[in-house]
Parts: structure tokens; C-alpha cells; sequence
């Protein structure tokens, strides 16, 4: 054989072997030398210091500097074709406006690693746009380095902003612009008010720790919701002793209650609106639970109202938030929903533009994680230990293992496909490419994130599907794709499966300053979960948690720029912030996986 001919053989074998590869491994050469490696031989155990300079080399690798802010009194619609970028402080954040992110995530060693789980949390934000690297304390799990505080948009946007007025005698065309209202001013660097306190077991007294003002969660705190609901199916009973069950009717609140319902009255059962809940992000059928749990004494709404009759003061009694600090998961908290609407804010605070987020509902990215970790199929050694009081174990049980069951297969059928991950869509797995923030490219078409695999529920011969049978919804837009009535129409999504390693079983949330995504990512080939389609099985197992200020507020100038180009090409283009977010997902993901999978790709054995 010729010399040539040899060196054309080696090539071919070379490039087939990579194209065979499973796409975390092209993810992982493209990785920065900043992302830890794992050692090419012996165990791959990752410890907590490792994971936490992971977290930050993946949050740093997607430069969220660079990220565009459409301004601060964004509003739906916008950027449009017609209006190309939103009136007011538009332009890149950069380091002075640098976005909070909360990011937490708990790793699964392989078999026989000690530590057999690795846990970290960092945040960044304007005071600290390099990172900081949470600390736990080693029985209760708390952070003891970050003092995490209620959120506050006024602080965030430098005060309560309106719109400027233009005068009669106003010669120019320009339109109103956000204007601070005067005497509204409340500045970054001011203290902190004691009642802020999202920990009050965590000093307040300044020290070795940090202040970071915590993100709205959106519609990750559904998460609570569907967790005290859970339980009172096991209990079979609500505080008031009604009866609970699955197939128990709940009455949807009517659109003269709430806005977000249908005009007639129905009743969906207990199951049907979970489902909506946690896998479509229904926000009528949230507040129909919402307002189940205030019927059944579950949560007293405080007698303190403002003139227009909302809550001004969290509830008097509240079983969702007493169970979750039960469970040392202080910062998790459900306040001010309202009894009658099931709302859980007031009509013009919730998604409106001049209060673009609801102050009154708290999670934590480690409490969320933990929460996760409660929820995990897991064996004895990976299991969740930590104390809620001195010498008090958590208590790992208190959902029945059927329960916790329901609640991970109800989320492994989430639609809500976005955030860390956009499994209703993907690039050609064959390029092997992550984009950079800010390429001209980058606008065009959403990036992929963690490669989940899009539930069956959502899919007919490949096809995506919109919601449909059980929804109380009669059609519903597709974030990333054209909308359909018609349940058998949709887009192809056959590549997006054939390219998937994992379930993502994952709650989402976007508001126009919070993007939030937090889940339990599973191999598929691990026990209960399917195996891919291209490569067999998959071995990584870990939670992620995150929240952000990056709601839809928030974009990649590329995106805005090829709009027009986006369009006459016929590519997608509602996308609804930046895609930072889901790079960070694909980025965080391929790194665990380079330590978490193991070295055969064998099925045997599990």
C-alpha cells in the first residue's frame, strides 16, 4: 500500500471515529483551559472545589458582558421587525450592569468515588462580575459566605422608572424615554434593610460574607406549588381535611378572576393541572392550585390589604413555606398569593412592563438544588444528608418514594424546553460547534443547550406537536417555532432526538428580568430513562439550578442585527433572551460529562 494511500486510510478512520462520537466529546475540546480537566486515567471523582471552579469557568466562558439590554421598561413585542431595539437605555450591560446569576450544582460521582457527590454555588453580579464561590457549612449544608437578599427592582434599575412625558409644544418625533421618578432613587451600594434578609439564621453583620440580591424565580417557584401539593397526596388530605387526589376536580379560575384563565368556567382535575403546571408553565392552571391551597386552609392569605384589597404582608399561616423550612430550605418561599384569583401578584406588577418582575416569591439556586436532590431516585450513598437542627437529619422520606415517582415523570415530560436547554431545537449535530457570544451567526437560529430528549408526549413522527387534549389552553404559540391548532402538524424534530444524551426533568422560567431553569439531568441508558438513539447510553447524572436577571429584557445584539436576514432566510427567529443561557447550559453540560460518564458506552450492567 502506497505511503499515501496509508495516511488517506489513518484520516478516514480518524474522521469516522469522530463522527461517531458522541457530541459531548466535541463539546469538550472546545472547552478554555479554564474548565478543570478530568485526569485521563485513573478515577474521574470530582470534589467540591472542582465543581465550584467549573461553575465559574462556564459562567465566565459565555460572557455575559457582552449580553443586550433592550432597556428598562422593556415590554412584549420588542425587539420587532419594525422596532428594532426598545426605547431607553439600550446597549451591552457590561462589567457596571453585570447581570446576577445563581448558579448551584450538585455533581453524582461514578461508583466507587469519595466523595460519591460533589455540590457548589457561585454568583455573579455587578459587585462581583468575576464570581464568588459559595461556602457550606459542613451539617446543615447552608451557605455561611452569602447573605442572600429579597429582590428588589428599584435597587436594580437605580429606582422606580416610568415613562417621560412629552410636551404639547414638542417639535420632535422622539418618543418617551424611562425616567427615573424623583425621589424614587435607591442606589446599587445602598444598605441593605434588615427585613431583606432571605436567611435569618446567616448574620446580617458584615464579615467574611457577601450581600447578593437574589433573583425573582418566575415560574421555577411552581416547583413549591406542585411539592405541597405532592404531600397532601400522600397524606390523602389537605389542612381542612378535603380530600386529595389525583382525579380530585379543582375549578379553574374564570378571565374575570384572572386574566391568564378561559372566560368560562371549567374544572380539570387535580393530575390534569399539574401537568399543565410543571410541563407547559400554565399560569391558570398555577393559580387554580394556588387558590386550592388557600380554600383548603393550606395558606391564609394576611388580613393586611392594600385599598384595591392585595395583600400587603406575606400569609398568616402558609403550610408550603413551614414544610420547606422544615426541610432546611429556608430561602424557598411562596408570599402574597391571593385567595380569590390564585394570583401571586397584583394585576399590574405581574409581566407588565413598569414592574417587570413580583418581589413576594424567593428561591435560592442551592435551596432549589436541594429541593431536587430530595425529589432524586438515588442510592443510600448519594442520598441527601444534611441537618435541619442540631442532631436533626432531614427528612429524606417526607415524600412517599410512588410520590416523588409522579412528580420526576410529570417534569420528564416538561414542554417548557428552555432556559439551560432548547430541546425543540438543534443544529446539525455533525459541526460539533458551540457559537461564541457574539458572532454575527449567533442570532440566527436558538442554541441547543443541553442535549435533553423532548418527551414522546410532545412528539408524533417526529414531529413537535402544541399543546393539546388536557390543556386548558385551545392553542398556544411555540416560543421557537411557527404555531400550529392542528396537533398533528409541527416542526421536525428528528435530528434534535437522535442527537440527545439525556432527560433534562426540568421547571423553567422566563419573565421579562428572571430567566431561571432548574432540573435533574439523567443519562439515557441510566435505570428508568430511555437510551439515545445514536450512542446507547449515557452514564452523567447531576442537578443544576439557576437564576438570573436575564429575562426577555435581555438579548445578543447579533440576534437584533440579523432579524431581517433571519426572516428572508426563513430561520427562526422569536427567541426570547439571550442565548447565553442555553450556551452556558451546553458548555456546563459537556464539562460534566468529561467527568461524570463513564469510559464504555455499554449498557450492560445497569
Amino acid at each position: 500500500m502506497r505511503r499515501s494511500s496509508r495516511l488517506y486510510l489513518v484520516l478516514l478512520l480518524l474522521a469516522t471515529g469522530c463522527a461517531t462520537q458522541p457530541e459531548w466529546k466535541k463539546r469538550v475540546r472546545l472547552l478554555s483551559s479554564d474548565f478543570p480537566r478530568a485526569p485521563q486515567k485513573g478515577a474521574r471523582c470530582l470534589r467540591d472545589e472542582v465543581l465550584g471552579q467549573g461553575l465559574l469557568a462556564a459562567v465566565r466562558s459565555v460572557k455575559l458582558d457582552q449580553v443586550f439590554d433592550y432597556g428598562p421598561l422593556f415590554g412584549e413585542g420588542c425587539p420587532s421587525e419594525k422596532t428594532p431595539a426598545c426605547l431607553g437605555m439600550i446597549g451591552s450591560v457590561g462589567r457596571a450592569h453585570y447581570p446576577q446569576v445563581d448558579l448551584s450544582a450538585v455533581a453524582f460521582n461514578p461508583p466507587g468515588c469519595e466523595p460519591a457527590v460533589a455540590k457548589a454555588t457561585v454568583v455573579f453580579d455587578r459587585s462581583h462580575p468575576d464570581g464568588f464561590v459559595g461556602q457550606h457549612d459542613p451539617k446543615s449544608l447552608q451557605l455561611t459566605n452569602i447573605r442572600f437578599r429579597k429582590w428588589d427592582e428599584a435597587r436594580w434599575n437605580g429606582g422606580q422608572l416610568s415613562w417621560s412625558v412629552k410636551s404639547a409644544s414638542a417639535e420632535s418625533d422622539a418618543p418617551p424615554t424611562p425616567v427615573l421618578v424623583p425621589g424614587s432613587e435607591l442606589f446599587w451600594e445602598a444598605p441593605f434593610p434588615d427585613d431583606s434578609l432571605l436567611h435569618p439564621s446567616v448574620e446580617s453583620a458584615a464579615g467574611s460574607g457577601i450581600d447578593f440580591m437574589s433573583p425573582w424565580p418566575a415560574s421555577s417557584f411552581k416547583l413549591m406549588v406542585a411539592t405541597r401539593l405532592a404531600a397532601l397526596l400522600d397524606a390523602g388530605k389537605a389542612a381542612d381535611g378535603y380530600a386529595v387526589r389525583l382525579d380530585t376536580l379543582v375549578e379553574v379560575p374564570t378571565a374575570a378572576q384572572n386574566g391568564n384563565c378561559p372566560k368560562e368556567t371549567r374544572q380539570l382535575s387535580l393530575q390534569q393541572l399539574m401537568e399543565t403546571m410543571l410541563q407547559w408553565s400554565g399560569n391558570c392552571a398555577t393559580a387554580a392550585l394556588v387558590r386550592f391551597l388557600h380554600d383548603h386552609q393550606e395558606v391564609v392569605q394576611s388580613d393586611k390589604l392594600d385599598a384595591r384589597g392585595f395583600p400587603v404582608a406575606p400569609p398568616l399561616r402558609s403550610s408550603v413555606n413551614s414544610m420547606l423550612a422544615g426541610l432546611g430550605l429556608t430561602t424557598l418561599q411562596m408570599n402574597r398569593t391571593m385567595a380569590k384569583s390564585g394570583r401571586w401578584g397584583t394585576p399590574d406588577n405581574n409581566y407588565a412592563r413598569q414592574h417587570a418582575s413580583v418581589a413576594h416569591n424567593h428561591m435560592t439556586s442551592w435551596d432549589a438544588a436541594r429541593l431536587m436532590w430530595l425529589l432524586d431516585e438515588l442510592p443510600a450513598a448519594q442520598k441527601p444528608r444534611w441537618e435541619v437542627a442540631p442532631g436533626q437529619a432531614v427528612a429524606e422520606d417526607f415524600l412517599s418514594p410512588q410520590t416523588k415517582a409522579l412528580l420526576r415523570g410529570v417534569l420528564r415530560d416538561s414542554y417548557s424546553g428552555s432556559g439551560l436547554s432548547n430541546n425543540r431545537t438543534c443544529e446539525d449535530p455533525s459541526k460539533g460547534v458551540l457559537p461564541e457570544v457574539g458572532s454575527l451567526g449567533f442570532g440566527n437560529r436558538p442554541v441547543p443547550g443541553i442535549p435533553a430528549l423532548l418527551s414522546s408526549k410532545w412528539v408524533r413522527l417526529g414531529m413537535l406537536q402544541s399543546a393539546y387534549q388536557d390543556y386548558p389552553y385551545a392553542s398556544v404559540l411555540d416560543d421557537v417555532g411557527p404555531s400550529t391548532k392542528d396537533p398533528s402538524g409541527g416542526r421536525d424534530l428528528s435530528a434534535c432526538q437522535a442527537r440527545a444524551e439525556v432527560t433534562f426533568l426540568n421547571k423553567p422560567g422566563l419573565t421579562n428580568v428572571a430567566a431561571s431553569s432548574v432540573g435533574i439531568v439523567r443519562g439515557l441508558g441510566l435505570p428508568g430513562e430511555p437510551t439515545s438513539q445514536a450512542h446507547g447510553c449515557f452514564s452523567r447524572h447531576y442537578i443544576v439550578s439557576f437564576f438570573s436577571t436575564l429575562g426577555m429584557r435581555y438579548g445578543d445584539e447579533a440576534r437584533l442585527r440579523n432579524v431581517g436576514l433571519a426572516r428572508s432566510a426563513g430561520e427562526v427567529t422569536r427567541i426570547d433572551t439571550t442565548q447565553a443561557i442555553p450556551l452556558l447550559g451546553a458548555r456546563l453540560d459537556a464539562w460534566l460529562a468529561s467527568w461524570l460518564e463513564a469510559d464504555s458506552a455499554s449498557c450492560a450492567g445497569r
